[in-house]
């Protein structure tokens, strides 16, 4: 579940946001001053912070300056109300949204940060040769997948694709980083041959593909393979 933190001055905006949010499976944790919003974000990991320039307990540009510091890496929505406030950023990690707007528009950025923030990972670490994931058993150098001890019939792409995400339990990969890692630089091909090998995948080793235990989907973002095994 993605978890996001919001800063924002009018709670009635926060109790929207976090509704939708919600519906849409992420956690929202709010905060309705910049000192509070500091706290939360020293204690916790967040996968997107909100920010509202009209806060009063502490200027909101200070508070920016000291998110950016100490949560290199974390996508940030910066709320405004001045269209000269907006700077633009090289990062990909931080966007600007105009007060009042639209839920649509508030999701689209969201999800645009997520997606960013997803590609700029490192790429995948070393792969072992056996992993071991709850009652997923997957052999590299014998290219064989167990499944409470019986033997799974696996397509190529689908072995290398359930190879790298078992490998990185928790970590959300974007379908285009899985496309480059499993399909390769090269690859032409679209996003439904992702999803494709994805369903395949599922079918194969979830008890209820319908509702994934092993592979989940992270909203606007991309897959992961569950750290709850």
């Amino acid at each position: 579940m993605q978890r996001i933190l919001m800063i924002e001055a009018d709670e009635k905006i926060a109790k929207l946001v976090g509704a939708r949010l919600e519906a849409d499976g992420c956690s929202l944790d709010y905060a309705s001053g910049a000192v509070a919003g500091l706290v939360l974000a020293h204690e916790r990991h967040y996968d997107l912070i909100v920010l509202d320039m009209e806060l009063t307990d502490m200027p909101a540009a200070e508070a920016l300056v000291q998110l950016k510091r100490e949560k290199t890496g974390t996508p940030m929505l910066i709320l405004v109300v001045h269209q000269e406030e907006i700077i633009p950023d090289p990062t990909g990690l931080c966007d600007y949204l105009l007060k009042p707007f639209s839920m649509s528009s508030f999701l689209i950025r969201v999800k645009a940060l997520m997606k960013s923030a997803a590609l700029q990972q490192e790429a995948p670490g070393p792969v072992p040769d056996v992993i071991v994931r709850g009652a997923l058993r997957l052999d590299g150098p014998n290219r064989q997948v167990t499944l409470n001890g019986a033997l799974l019939e696996l397509g190529y792409k689908e072995f290398d694709l359930l190879q790298v995400l078992m490998a990185h339990p928790g970590r959300t990969f974007a379908a285009e980083s899985l496309l480059k890692e499993v399909w390769g630089l090269g690859f032409t091909g679209f996003e439904h041959t992702l999803t494709s090998a994805l369903s395949h995948l599922r079918a194969r080793i979830e008890p209820d593909p319908l509702h994934p235990r092993y592979i989940l989907t992270t909203w606007g973002v991309g897959y992961r393979f569950t750290e709850d095994y």
